[in-house]
């Protein structure tokens, strides 16, 4: 996963609080207050 997708997404998100990723899956898992909310794997976002 290319770094600007990663920052773009976790901006999309950030009015949620405090967004963090982890690698997953071959893409990444996008998580606030350690929920798995979102996934990015092949450029396409899984909510």
């Amino acid at each position: 996963m290319d770094k600007p997708k990663l920052k773009n997404t976790l901006k999309f998100f950030e009015r949620l609080g405090i967004i963090k990723s982890r690698s997953m899956f071959g893409g990444f898992g996008a998580f606030c207050d350690q929920a798995t909310f979102a996934l990015v794997i092949n450029d396409c976002l899984h909510i």
